[in-house]
């Protein structure tokens, strides 16, 4: 059965007619405008650097979203795409400083792409003959089956140190030799916003509407007359060329790739961040690759158990929010209208301190067990004026009276923002006059 995917008047470009459309044009610029002035604002290092790796892990779960949001195709090998991209990015740049070939800096994200179309082809062509249970098993196989290979063949994949790459060695571009991490910041923006664009308007098209058809109902799908495999493969292959162009930017900011970037815990963490963000809304992967990023980042940098807040995240976001952040405030958008919002706001409020004491209260518990478990050297807790010891009864009953403090307020506050919320309001459609 032949897919012929017929674009109509719309063609294959999505139109851009529309105050919806126009709004979100609008934040993606003011977005860009506000990446791109961050180092004109910040004398330091640290800010771009971590902005360019949010947009990096931006990009790999917008193009992982487009196989498990979109069209319900649950991977756990995707992060073998991005890897494979890295690698065909740093080989070409060695083979370009070794010719004195005139390619620029710029253009190496290419050859990433084409890295991970060419593994994506490859391992689409039999993964996405089946879906469900049995693809996220099949990539599973590919992802380890690539890992164990990267051991065989160290010419390729460097072994256990990687390849390391100096991105100096490139003919300059428009005289940058992006020897300066502000330039190679700029490059990785560019090129990010460029592809969350790509990405955007690919599911505005026609195989973006026919992706989302097959992951609700594929046999539909097929007794309309498409061929919902030969869509999925479609998907797949796009998603694996946007994937390569994040393990090409990778490697073009940190100058080396390993094996540890094929490894399914890398797969594992893209997940996490398009089901923390939300995968049911287009921004929700990129606000929880951002907020993941920076608790990988920013909290690692003052503790060593960033890994274990990370599963309570995940734990509590599945349970309390499955559809993610993005989903959870679009769901509660009319929350925010002045009228709604002035009637909910001092139960909301309360509701924020409760939150508040949770989160404070896990990190006391959390940060107690680390140290009576002897995973860091520290042993004491302070926060603020507070010195704890994880030895004193005292120390853990103050993190649980503050996170059972913060549940109960939680509990009771929270069916009184749902009935006043679902209250009608004079002058709102529908409501009584």
């Amino acid at each position: 059965m032949s897919m012929a995917i017929s674009t109509g008047r719309a063609g294959i470009f999505p139109s851009v007619r529309g105050p919806r459309v126009a709004r979100t044009l609008v934040i993606w610029f003011i977005s860009a405008l506000a990446f791109l002035c961050v180092p004109a604002f910040v004398h330091t290092d640290f800010l771009p650097a971590l902005l360019a790796q949010a947009a990096i892990a931006a990009v790999f779960a917008l193009s992982y979203n487009m196989l498990f949001g979109q069209t319900g195709l649950l991977s756990f090998g995707h992060a073998v795409l991005m890897g494979l991209g890295g690698f065909a990015t740093v080989h070409g740049m060695r083979a370009i400083g070794a010719h004195d070939l005139f390619v620029p800096l710029p253009a190496m994200p290419i050859a990433g792409a084409f890295g991970g179309l060419l593994a994506g082809v490859l391992f689409g062509w039999l993964a996405t003959r089946r879906a469900g249970t049995a693809f996220a098993m099949i990539t599973l196989g590919f992802a380890e089956l690539v890992a164990a290979t990267a051991s065989v063949f160290p010419s390729i994949f460097g072994g256990e140190q990687g390849v390391s790459v100096d991105r100096t060695t490139l003919p300059p571009f428009i005289g940058l030799d992006f020897g300066p991490p502000v330039q190679v910041y700029y490059l990785t923006i560019a090129w990010s916003f460029a592809c969350i664009l790509g990405i955007y308007a690919l599911t505005r098209t026609p195989l973006g509407r026919l992706a989302n058809a097959t992951r609700d109902n594929a046999e539909r799908v097929a007794f309309n007359g498409f061929d919902p495999t030969r869509i999925r493969f479609l998907m797949y292959a796009f998603s694996s060329l946007f994937a390569g162009v994040a393990g090409a930017l990778y490697a073009i900011n940190y100058e080396i790739v390993t094996s540890q970037s094929l490894g399914v815990h890398a797969s594992g963490m893209v997940l996490v961040m398009t089901v923390v963000g939300g995968a049911g809304q287009f921004v929700g992967p990129a606000i929880g690759a951002v907020l993941i990023t920076v608790l990988q980042v920013v909290v690692g940098f003052y503790t060593d158990a960033w890994l274990l807040y990370l599963g309570l995240i995940f734990m509590m976001t599945v349970l309390s929010a499955p559809e993610g952040i993005c989903g959870l405030i679009a769901k509660h958008r009319r929350a925010f209208a002045p009228r709604v919002l002035a009637r909910t706001f001092p139960a909301a409020a309360i509701l924020a301190i409760g939150a508040l004491l949770i989160g404070t209260g896990s990190v006391v518990l959390v940060e107690l067990s680390w140290r009576i478990a002897g995973l860091t050297d520290d042993k004491t807790l302070h926060m603020a004026s507070l010195v704890l010891h994880p030895s004193q009864l005292r120390s853990w009953a103050f993190g649980t009276v503050l996170t059972l403090c913060g549940l109960l307020l939680i509990r009771h506050f929270r069916s009184v923002i749902a009935s006043r919320f679902a209250a009608p309001v004079m002058g709102e459609k529908g409501a009584a006059r």
